[in-house]
Parts: C-alpha cells; structure tokens; sequence
C-alpha cells in the first residue's frame, strides 16, 4: 500500500472526461506513474525492451497479464475549472505555454495552484508467477520519487506547468520520502535517486534515464513565501520563459545565438538547403514562422515509411516548492536517440490557402548524428543558465 500527499504547484492543463475540461483524476497520474516507471526500467533489464514491456504489463496490466495490479484513488478538495487569463503581464510565461495558450488567449481552461491532494496506491496481490508486492511498491515508490523530483501532469508539463511536488510519501505506513527542506536537500535527494537506479549505458531509444542523463538546479530567490503561490509559480515560470527565449530567439539586448537557424529557414521558403537548424534537438515541430515574406516553414521528420510530425522535448522542467518557503528550478535532460536510424529531417513551406497546385521545393536532409547524440544545442543552454547537480 502506498499513500502520498502532493501539491501542485503552476497552471495543470489536464483534461478530464471531457478533454477541454481540467480535472485531476487517477488515469492521468497513472499515465504519468507510468512514464516515469518506464524511464527507470531500462537499466533495470539492460536495454531489454521485451523485459520491459513484460514487466510492465504484469504491473499495469495487458491483454496478456489481464487487469492492472495497480488500483489507485485521488482525493482533494473540489476543484472548479478558471478560466482566467492568468498570463497577462507574463509573455515569457505564454512562450512556454504555446498550445493551451495561442495568440494571448487560453484555448482551454485550467486548474489553479496550490492543488492539494492525496493519492492512495492498493497493490492487487499477483499469482505465483508474478513481481512480490513487495517488489512492485519499491518499483512504484521509485517512479514516484522521480515524478516528484522532475515531472508534473497534463499539457506542458515538460515546460514547468502542472508540476507535481512530493510532500510525504509513505509505504505500508512508513515514511520513505518527505518534502525537500532547501535547496542543498533537492540536490542530495535528486543525487540520491539517480546514484541508486540502473541507468542505461548507451543512449536509449526512448525517453529512460542513462549515462547521458544531467540534471540541473536554478533557485528563484527573488520570490515572496507570503505572496499567493500562484503569483509566485507564474513569475518562476516568466524567468524561465525568458532565459529561454534568450537562448533560443533572442530577446531585446540579448540577440540570438541562432540567427544562422533563421537564415537557413528563410532559405529553405523557396529552394532546397543541404542541412538543418541546430534547434530541432529542443523537440519537433520546429517550425518558422515569417512576417516578410509571409510564410511558415515546417520541420520535421520522416523515414521511408513514417512521419514523425512530433518528438518530445528531452528537456523537462518542474517548479519545486521547499519547506524554507523558497522555489527551486529543476531541469532534467533525459535524452534518447532523436530518430531513428535512416531518418531524415524535411523542411517544407506551408501552402496557403488558394495557393496553385505546385508544391513548394521540400528539403529532405540528414540529421547530424554528432549533435543527435551529444545535444550539445540543449547542454550550452543548461551550462549557461542552470547550476550542474547530476551528474557531478
């Protein structure tokens, strides 16, 4: 049995039945549980992904293993859906809310922090060929700790929204992870964590923790504990926004680092072009958009029989409260192999409407294996802006 009292800290964009709807429920922090249960199992079986998936469908259930021995309850207060612009003033927040905010205005509404809330965990006994109950609570307890550490839930949540903080985390009754009490304790726990998990040697081919694996901290000190804590995870989330957005596009005084990126795509608006932004690594789509002409560009990838329209962010973000009062900035890169071999990043102008039949020259280029693997792009940006924790 497994009990946890948690927070939610920033803006949570999760859907509930009605996927416009926000709403906390079980099946969505169970998929989350899940995620974060896969990233620590690939070391766990060396790489071995038909040991994962047997693995994970004795736990969570599958049409070969039958129901889920994972049974789980939420409880909180009543949470009613806002629908607030909450990001007016903060347009480095809207950067890094792009999709559940567009054009200054929310396309669906929110669930406002703090989130309070407890999550009961009842693990359904298994047959004699099954993991011990035992096993199973240590694996998700695990998953849990790193949900807590680097993750949160719903849209976005690989940019700080939704964050999910751990308060108390017990098993069988006993306590085996509290809240952290400064920022020296979020270091020590998120060392603790990694030094204690088999982590993949070779890069991964998803998103799973491994030699590559780095963790870093940034500590907001300018915030009020007074203050409602939503005013204070919105201008933790506006100052990550705009380190990004200095990094990436460049901000007044701050010119990007990037400009030949820009160069390239207007280039590829009307002939082919024999390479590809560096910033693809940050996640795909990695389209442009252009005032003069007006015109998007649109990245992404393709291999001979699949598009790959999205890749996922290797870099996650997550607002963590301490018990001093303080906020914490933690950021994670979990990278796994950006494509798959053969893969090919396609660089297309959109057509506009009415436009002639002729397509648009396409550019079919390949990917740059060495920055593919190091992520060097998203490495500088985190040595830049962000104090090194994991690894030392």
């Amino acid at each position: 049995m497994i009990d946890a009292d948690f927070k939610i800290v920033t803006p949570l964009f999760m859907g509930g039945a009605d996927p416009k709807e926000p709403a906390l429920r079980a099946p969505g922090i169970k998929g989350a549980l899940r995620f974060w249960w896969r990233a620590a199992a690939l070391g766990r079986h060396d790489g071995n992904l038909e040991a994962i998936k047997e693995e994970e469908g004795k736990i969570f259930g599958s049409t070969k293993h039958g129901q889920s021995r994972v049974i789980m309850e939420v409880s909180q207060k009543d949470l009613g859906p806002v629908e607030d612009q909450f990001f007016k003033g903060y347009q480095n927040l809207m950067y890094l809310g792009y999709g559940p905010i567009e054009k200054g205005k929310l396309t669906r509404n929110y669930l406002k922090p703090p989130i309070n809330a407890k999550l009961h965990i009842n693990i359904r006994p298994g047959g004699n060929n099954e993991l011990p109950d035992s096993e199973v609570a240590d694996q998700l307890s695990s998953a849990l700790i790193a949900m807590g550490l680097f993750g949160g839930l719903g849209s976005r949540s690989r940019r700080g929204f939704g964050s999910f903080n751990l308060l108390d985390l017990k098993s069988n009754g006993v306590s085996i992870f509290g809240q952290p009490a400064s920022l020296d304790d979020l270091k020590k726990l998120i060392t603790d964590l990694l030094s204690g998990i088999d982590r993949s040697r070779n890069l991964p081919k998803y998103t799973a923790f491994s030699s590559e694996t780095s963790v870093y901290v940034y500590q907001n000190r300018s915030t009020n504990p007074r203050k409602d804590l939503d005013e204070i995870g919105k201008r933790i989330l506006d100052e990550i926004g705009k380190r990004m957005r200095q990094y990436r596009i460049g901000t007044p005084g701050h010119p990007s680092k990037f400009s030949s990126d820009t160069d390239l795509a207007k280039k590829a608006l009307s002939k082919r072009v024999d390479s590809h932004p560096d910033r693809v690594f940050f996640g795909l789509p990695h389209n442009y958009h252009f005032l003069k002409p007006e015109a998007t560009l649109e990245v992404k990838g393709r291999s001979k029989d699949t598009n790959y329209e999205r890749r996922a962010s290797p870099l996650f973000i997550h607002i963590q409260e301490l018990k001093n009062g303080e906020y914490a900035v933690v950021a994670a890169l979990i990278p796994a192999i950006f494509l798959p071999e053969g893969a090919r990043i396609i660089m297309k102008r959109q057509k506009k409407e009415g436009e002639s039949i002729q397509e648009p020259p396409e550019s079919e280029v390949q990917v740059d294996e060495d920055a593919a693997k190091s992520f060097k792009v998203i490495r500088d940006f985190l040595d830049s802006n962000f104090e090194k924790v994991f690894p030392e």
